[in-house]
């Protein structure tokens, strides 16, 4: 029975190879996005359910984005968001879990090349990485959020400042190597 799916951008090279890994754990079934274009309603029973997908121009790929606008999902489920690379990953990310908001789905986990090499994880396993924390319930994004409506401003705005920086400086560092 499968428990997560996840619906990857197929254009992307590295979307495919997030989706074959994951495809290697049991219980979890991967969609292509594109196969879902035409559909006006997109029902999903499963409690776990991720968006694998490139960021496009610091946006979402219309096939991921047009599932997003159509699925139908339990409410208290688990939402997470991969992005695999592509510029302004950031940006990516805070359109997807808009989009997912206005639906009224909380993402519970967000993903990003950059946080994988940040923490020097490979491919492998950082969709390890994702497959424990779903199994395991941890929320980060949630939990990070919180965390910030706690902040004054001023703190909250020097905590994104310095996490700004580090990664204008990684993105600049991978460009020059």
């Amino acid at each position: 029975m499968n428990w997560c799916t996840v619906y990857y951008d197929d254009t992307k090279s590295s979307c495919r190879e997030y989706a074959k890994l994951f495809g290697q754990y049991e219980g979890i079934l991967c969609k292509p996005a594109s196969e879902y274009i035409g559909y006006p309603l997109i029902y999903e029973e499963n409690s776990a359910v991720g968006f694998v997908f490139e960021s496009d121009k610091d946006n979402v790929p219309y096939a991921v984005r047009h599932i997003i606008w159509r699925i139908i999902m339990n409410k208290k489920g688990q939402y997470f968001l991969a992005v695999t690379g592509g510029n302004r990953e950031l940006t990516a990310i805070r359109c997807a879990a808009e989009d997912l908001e206005v639906r009224g789905y909380e993402v519970s986990n967000v993903y990003s090349k950059y946080m994988f090499e940040k923490y020097h994880m490979e491919l492998g396993i950082s969709a390890g990485k994702i497959v424990s924390d779903l199994e395991n319930g941890e929320e980060q994004f949630r939990i990070y959020a919180k965390a910030a409506q706690g902040m004054s401003k001023k703190e909250l705005r020097k905590m994104l400042r310095n996490e700004l920086k580090e990664y204008k400086k990684h993105k600049k560092h991978r460009r020059t190597t």
